[in-house]
Parts: structure tokens; sequence; C-alpha cells
């Protein structure tokens, strides 16, 4: 799961939310709680990325890469160069360099497309996913916060109402 599809989850949940005044347990909200507990860690270290390592360049200079979630991927000469490129420009880890660089293969086809235009592509794709990070952290907080004025507005309804019926009674 992507962040963007993340982003997606927390915005439906926010629209479910808005709409009713506090969201009901359904499978949206299901679905939110597990995306949560997936990216937990992500959110706990959404400011730390770890950096180049000396063997991950070997690998990624030797051309053949092993994703951390995926078989063996071979590389190019010249996507090895990008892949190296992307690390030093943003001071990221090659093989999460590589990964960003395999998933904008997936996304986008990269045949016949400069190796500038890979590089913006790829550096692209590792903002939108930075960017939707961020927003459902954001989006998050509101809904939170959303849904805690939810509940002390009604527990200040059913106090006000005791109140009403005390006096009544008095």
């Amino acid at each position: 799961m992507s962040y963007r599809r993340l982003l997606a989850v927390v915005e439906a949940e926010q629209l479910g939310t808005k709409k009713t005044g506090a969201a009901p347990f359904n499978h949206k909200r299901t679905e939110l709680f597990n995306a949560l507990e997936v990216y937990f860690p992500h959110f706990q270290s959404f400011l730390t990325f770890p950096g180049p390592q000396p063997e991950d360049r070997a690998q990624v200079s030797a051309e053949d890469v092993r994703l951390p979630n995926s078989l063996s991927t071979a590389l190019s000469t010249q996507d090895s160069q990008i892949v190296l490129k992307l690390s030093d420009d943003f001071n990221l880890n090659e093989l999460y360099c590589a990964s960003l660089f395999d998933s904008a293969r997936q996304e986008w086809n990269l045949q016949g497309r400069g190796p500038l235009e890979i590089l913006r592509l790829s550096a692209g794709l590792w903002f939108t996913e930075r960017r939707a990070l961020i927003s459902s952290l954001v989006l998050l907080i509101q809904v939170c916060s959303l849904f805690s004025m939810y509940v002390l507005v009604r527990s200040y309804y059913w106090h006000m109402l005791a109140n009403l019926k005390t006096y009544r009674l008095n």
C-alpha cells in the first residue's frame, strides 16, 4: 500500500466523519484502522530516512539489486546511474532509490524517455508519496479532533440534560 492509498483511506474517513458528525464503525473504519496499524512505524519515523550505505551503493553499481519486498531486480547501466544520482541528490539510501525507480517504472512507461526525465519522474514520485504521508497525518489529526469535539459536545449535552431533569424534579 502506498502513501497515496493511505491518504485515500483517511480522506474517505474524514468525508464520512463530516457527513455524519461521527463516523460509524463500518468497513471504511476497519480499513482505516488496518492502514494505521500498517503505517504507524512510518508516522513515527517520517522525518528520518536511512542515508546512503556503501554496501547498498555497491549493490546498485553492480546493477543487480535485491529490493526488500521483491525479487532481484536487474538494472541497466543508465538505470543504475539514475538511481545513484537520485540517492546523491536527496541523500537517500540507494536501495530505497532503486525501489522508487522500480515504482516509477511500474507507474509510467519509461521506454524512450531520457535519463533526466526518468530522474524527475522518480523524484516526483518521492515528493508525491511524502506529501501524501504528511497530508494523511494532518487529516488524521483533524478527524481525531473532530471526533473529540463530538464526544465533548455529546457529553456536555447529556450533562446538561441531567441538570435539566434534576432542576425539573426539584
